[in-house]
């Protein structure tokens, strides 16, 4: 709850959320990739990617084969 609150406090516009988000996915082994060269991806690996410094996508890589399917959370 205090990590929330934290990151609350010190994002009241959408430009500084992103930069909060990007410092936690970093400091927790998430990668930054660009679109336009999109690296291969290892399964189990964690990636974010930005758009405009106002949005902020990260996601993991699953482990479990081509069956395993995907889970998306969305928060604005």
């Amino acid at each position: 709850m205090n990590e929330l609150l934290k990151m609350l406090d010190s994002s009241p516009v959408n430009f500084l959320a992103v930069d909060y988000a990007e410092k936690f996915l970093s400091a927790n082994g998430f990668k930054k990739v660009e679109l336009a060269d999109m690296p291969a991806l290892e399964p189990g690996a964690g990636y974010y990617i930005t758009k405009n410094n106002t949005a902020l996508f990260a996601f993991r890589v699953g482990t479990g084969g081509v069956g395993e399917g995907f889970k998306l959370i969305c928060a604005h």
